[in-house]
């Protein structure tokens, strides 16, 4: 298991933080996904790392 975060940074506003997890465990290509609330009306930027 690989633990994540992600974080939404809008222009206007405060940054939201997302921890998840993907599992990887078969190794090769891994992929996952996340729910995130992106703002209306703002630009934001999204960004996401290992923990």
């Amino acid at each position: 298991m690989v633990p994540l975060r992600v974080t939404v940074t809008p222009e206007q506003g405060e940054k939201a933080t997302y921890d998840t997890t993907i599992d990887n465990t078969a190794g090769g290509t891994t992929s996952g996904s996340v729910t995130v609330q992106i703002p209306a009306g703002t630009s934001t930027r999204v960004d996401a790392w290992t923990r």
